[in-house]
């Protein structure tokens, strides 16, 4: 199934489980999303379809105290080797890392047109 018209693409993913729920814009359904990061290795599941990656094995890439971006990310973070620089149009529900919720009214940064507790999709 083919989210906001494109592929997903990780960078520097620095948690270990993350689980959301997303409703594209136009697509009525809700798609329930699970990404899981075990040292090296990322797997995303997109409802029942799963896909995984094996990246070179890098011990500084555990640095949980890098920033999280969520929708997309500041200009001055992308790289030129990301083949996408679009940031994610939809609504985000139920969001949580390690199995805790996110509370996105908490944020340190929110860039761009984000509407927090509204979804303009539905």
């Amino acid at each position: 199934r083919s989210l906001s018209q494109g592929s997903w693409y990780f960078q520097n993913p620095f948690f270990n489980l993350v689980a959301w729920d997303l409703k594209i814009p136009y697509y009525p359904l809700l798609f329930c999303i699970i990404v899981i990061r075990d040292a090296n290795v990322i797997q995303l599941d997109v409802d029942s379809e799963v896909n995984h990656v094996v990246g070179p094995l890098n011990p500084r890439a555990i640095d949980h105290r890098e920033p999280v971006f969520v929708g997309g990310a500041p200009e001055a973070f992308l790289t030129f080797s990301l083949t996408t620089r679009n940031s994610f149009t939809g609504c985000i529900r139920n969001f949580m890392i390690d199995e805790r919720p996110v509370i996105f009214s908490k944020a340190a940064l929110v860039s761009g047109a984000v509407s927090i507790n509204v979804c303009p999709a539905e």
